[in-house]
């Protein structure tokens, strides 16, 4: 008797095995087709081609359709729009359409702009201290190296401190301009004693102002949108920024003597609202950034061709340039302003100097 309730014991417990092992078996089968599906439905989505957008973001520059600068802006557009296959849409406002650099600077902050290319020196005086450095007359020796320094670890040391700085930004990528120089209405200038006493633009930033006022003249802040009537009203003498710039906005009508002293080569950065980053889904991130280092390589080129060609059509327009006398006593004039605001960055400042 006791072998046979042993026998129907075993067989009982092994019944039971078999039939776990089944239902096992079947989860698992269960279990495996649901990742198929899921995976042919991630599939499905990539390939996708959307006939509406499912996100619109809005983009802001100050400069008009013809810079450079808007130029990439809209190719970033055609990238995000293509590689999202259509689900991802950016509209551009150019030319300052949405407002100055401040108003569109506070719109990212509040989440109701998603992007600007924004000045180094805003993002210093918004607190991105480090930035100060990058506005630092004379530090770059040309656009190469300024590139190459971007491509560092220096500029991902930047862009992650606009990110840590707590000022609702997130910091994408760069654009370097060809130099800024100053140009007039009526000066022409070749050396810093030449700057005496002339009103120039500059934008509203303390290290501008303190720059432009090291070579005698008096810095006066005034909004881009502004600037061609202030030109040609006499509100002041002359501004400066890039070649593609004067050209782009035709200050040159206003303002036809333009003089290469290269204060500035300080690189400008696409930030996004943080508010609306946080938004997004990683994936969207990703390719968001995937999208804009193709086409801050594309900007390089165009860049470059659009600096030939600005030189080309503004002798055409008779246009006087001026090189300067003595670039020393140009760097020399401005030795207090790294003293002011380098202090603290003199090692950054080192390292970007050192590198060719």
């Amino acid at each position: 008797m006791k072998k046979v309730l042993s026998m129907l014991l075993i067989i009982s417990v092994l019944s039971m095995a078999m039939l776990s092992g089944c239902g096992q078996s079947s989860e698992k089968s269960e279990s495996s087709e649901s990742a198929q599906q899921e995976s042919s439905a991630v599939k499905a989505s990539e390939t996708a081609v959307y006939e509406k957008p499912e996100i619109v973001l809005r983009y802001g520059e100050l400069n008009p359709d013809t810079h450079p600068m808007t130029m990439a802006a809209r190719h970033f557009a055609d990238e995000v729009l293509s590689k999202s296959n259509g689900r991802i849409s950016i509209e551009v406002y150019p030319s300052g359409t949405l407002g100055d650099e401040k108003t569109e600077v506070q719109s990212v902050q509040m989440g109701a702009l998603d992007m600007f290319r924004i000045g180094s020196s805003f993002l210093a005086d918004y607190g991105v201290d480090m930035m100060k450095v990058f506005e630092l007359p004379y530090l770059f020796k040309g656009v190469d190296h300024a590139w190459n320094v971007l491509d560092s670890d220096i500029g991902t040391q930047f862009l992650t401190a606009v990110d840590d700085a707590d000022i609702k930004m997130i910091g994408i990528g760069y654009f370097v301009d060809s130099p800024r120089n100053y140009f007039f209405s009526e000066a022409q200038v070749s050396s810093v004693s030449d700057m005496e006493s002339l009103k120039v633009r500059v934008r509203q930033s303390e290290m501008d102002i303190e720059t432009t006022n090291a070579f005698g003249a008096s810095a006066t802040p005034i909004a881009y949108s502004e600037l061609y009537s202030a030109l040609q009203t006499g509100v002041v003498d002359g501004a400066e920024n890039a070649l593609t710039a004067y050209e782009a906005n035709k200050f040159y009508e206003v303002a036809p003597y333009y003089t290469f002293d290269a204060h500035s080569m300080a690189p400008y950065m696409l930030v996004f609202s943080e508010i609306n980053w946080n938004k997004l889904a990683v994936e969207d991130q990703n390719l968001l950034l995937e999208c804009w280092d193709e086409t801050e390589k594309w900007y390089r080129t165009l860049a470059a061709e659009k600096d030939e060609e600005a030189m080309t059509n503004l002798k055409a327009q008779g246009v006087e340039f001026f090189e300067v006398d003595n670039a020393k006593e140009w760097v020399d004039a401005v030795a207090p302003i790294y003293e002011k605001f380098g202090a603290g960055y003199e090692d950054v400042i080192e390292s970007i100097q050192s590198m060719e």
